[in-house]
């Protein structure tokens, strides 16, 4: 079993071997999210991937997904494969195949077999593919897409080298969960070196309907998008 906190600039992952799955109810989640993880185990540094291969949910992560495990599999070194999985639901099914690496919580989708031996090098080294990453699990839709719009610009591709600040009233404060329900957004994105972006969001719609997962019927969709990206005054 492996217990991760994905925060920016605070990753941290256990793992341990249980016999029983009872203990997980009465796991503290907001203690974990701010950085007590359960003390079982021990401490971690390497990283897992998960590929989502849930048939039930979705038939294309069933099949997009199993063939991206059976490349990796082929390409991974024996301490790899004990560290790639086979996971559940993990959300963005129309970017199938899609995995999520741990502790850093970033999560890659459309991904064919020929990635698989640089998804696995990446990983170990603390990398993400630009190109195909969307996102980090902890990080809110229009932050992803801030950081996204930096790493795109930049070719910044370390897994915990961005964090995204929002912007409200000439300050940088933590992101809330009610950014995601705006419109617009303005963002500060930082690198531990002190080099900081201002981006400016805006949410638009999708031409068309679109499919949440195979078989789904289409409905309207929106997406975050990057209208600028600035560098500014470092942070540090």
């Amino acid at each position: 079993m492996w217990v991760a906190r994905t925060a920016a600039g605070g990753m941290l992952m256990r793992h341990a071997r249980m016999t029983s799955l009872l203990p997980l109810a009465e796991w503290d989640l907001p203690a974990i999210a701010a950085g007590s993880l359960p003390a079982i185990g021990s401490v971690t540094h390497q990283p897992l991937l998960l590929v989502c291969t849930h048939g039930r949910r979705d038939r294309c992560c069933a099949v997009n997904g199993r063939a991206l495990l059976t490349g990796l599999l082929a390409v991974a070194t024996d301490d790899q494969r004990e560290r790639i999985w086979e996971c559940s639901h993990v959300g963005g099914h129309r970017f199938t195949p899609v995995t999520v690496s741990l502790p850093s919580g970033a999560v890659h989708g459309r991904l064919g077999v020929e990635q698989a031996a640089d998804l696995l090098q990446r990983l170990d080294q603390g990398r993400v593919i630009v190109d195909h990453l969307r996102g980090r699990s902890a990080f809110l839709a229009p932050c992803q897409a801030a950081a996204g719009a930096v790493r795109r610009l930049t070719g910044i591709d370390g897994d915990d080298e961005l964090d995204v600040l929002r912007l409200l009233d000439g300050r940088a404060v933590p992101p809330s969960p009610d950014l995601v329900e705006l419109n617009e957004a303005l963002t500060e994105v930082r690198h531990p070196d002190g080099r900081a972006w201002r981006v400016e969001l805006r949410r638009v719609s999708l031409s068309g309907p679109r499919a949440e997962s195979c078989g789904a019927e289409p409905v309207a969709a929106a997406a975050w998008v990057a209208r600028d990206v600035t560098p500014t005054t470092p942070w540090s």
